[in-house]
């Protein structure tokens, strides 16, 4: 693990998603506390600030840098430009996870019970279609009324051909307050927009990022471990810890060697991943 120079104000509440910019020289935070924030990763300082009315739950950059994409609790999304600070657009729909494709053409969004995940045009803002993982078969159900968790995290592949999704799993309850489906990742075939993985690890996924090469990605949920995992079989590969919250924000270099994570306990970490 590598220290992270001291923020100059940490956030007040959880951190929810954080990312690093295309130059690997600015971390932006987001967080239960109604900010985004923005950091310098050399030196800890913060840049710049955004309130928003409710906490943001979810962000990403458009592959070009220029465009902030945050989901937040008033239930919309918004394209933040942000050379001019202007929203440019904003799109009404309940909101955890977003994801984009490599190209900036395609906006992924979760955060409806059952799983589904709407799919958007970057270039008009209309919806093109959904990704809805199917109901328990009937030997899997316990109450009769499980189904799949509302997305709380999304990730796209870099080479374009899937997409993974993480959400609550509540395969350790007992029947009575089971509610989901308990299986907490699913991962979609983009190419033919087929369910492939549709598995339980056990836990919740609360964060999740795939490595630049797509062939390993990294989860982190409340259990506080950070796991590193086969994209193809989703086999534990790698356990970090270090923590002493939930894990809800993972980014990485653009060259896969290090890994920043944001917790529950509203502090950032820095991992060296691969020498």
């Amino acid at each position: 693990m590598i220290n992270l120079p001291k923020l100059d104000a940490p956030h007040r509440e959880r951190i929810k998603s954080i990312l690093i910019t295309p130059d690997n020289q600015t971390l932006i935070s987001t967080s239960l506390d109604n900010t985004i924030r923005f950091w310098n990763t050399q030196t800890g300082k913060e840049i710049r600030t955004i309130v928003e009315k409710t906490g943001v739950s979810a962000m990403l950059l458009t592959p070009d840098g220029q465009t902030l994409i945050s989901g937040s609790g008033d239930q919309t999304i918004k394209f933040r430009n942000l050379k001019t600070r202007k929203i440019d657009r904003i799109l009404k729909v309940e909101t955890t996870a977003l994801a984009i494709t490599p190209d900036g053409k395609t906006l992924f969004s979760g955060g409806e019970n059952g799983g589904k995940v709407r799919v958007w045009s970057l270039v008009t803002g209309k919806q093109l279609g959904s990704f809805t993982p199917p109901l328990p078969q009937k030997e899997d159900l316990i109450n009769g009324s499980e189904r799949a968790s509302a997305p709380i995290t999304l990730a796209v592949s870099n080479d374009g051909t899937m997409l993974l999704s993480g959400g609550y799993d509540d395969s350790f309850q007992s029947g009575g307050v089971r509610s989901t489906d308990s299986k907490g990742f699913k991962a979609w075939d983009l190419k033919t927009g087929k369910l492939v993985h549709n598995l339980s690890f056990g836990m919740s996924i609360d964060a999740l990022i795939i490595s630049p090469d797509s062939k390993t990605f990294i989860t982190g949920g409340l259990g506080r471990e950070i796991i590193l995992r086969d994209i193809k079989t989703g086999k534990s590969l790698m356990k970090l810890t270090g923590h002493a919250g939930g894990i809800y924000g993972l980014a990485l270099s653009s060259d896969g060697k290090t890994l920043y994570t944001g917790s529950g306990d509203k502090s950032v970490k820095v991992w060296q991943i691969k020498p």
